[in-house]
């Protein structure tokens, strides 16, 4: 999995935490996908995006009880 160039990037996606280099292991670990709901993007067979969603702990102002939805494209 190479969707990252660099550390800088890949944590502004998952965070101070996530690890790089990643395994697929790491990867799920990191991304929490046992805990929050995530989906793929497929195009005619292939992987081309990933996004989860979840809830804020603390609200932006007006925007109380809004889901938000991160999601990276895979395309290179």
């Amino acid at each position: 999995m190479t969707w990252f160039p660099d550390r800088s990037s890949c944590q502004t996606w998952g965070g101070p935490e996530f690890r790089l280099p990643f395994t697929e292991a790491s990867f799920r670990e990191d991304a929490k996908l046992q805990q929050l709901p995530s989906f793929g993007l497929m195009d005619e067979g292939d992987f081309v995006g990933f996004g989860q969603y979840y809830r804020r702990l603390e609200p932006l102002p007006g925007m109380d009880g809004v889901v938000y939805m991160v999601a990276s494209g895979l395309v290179p």
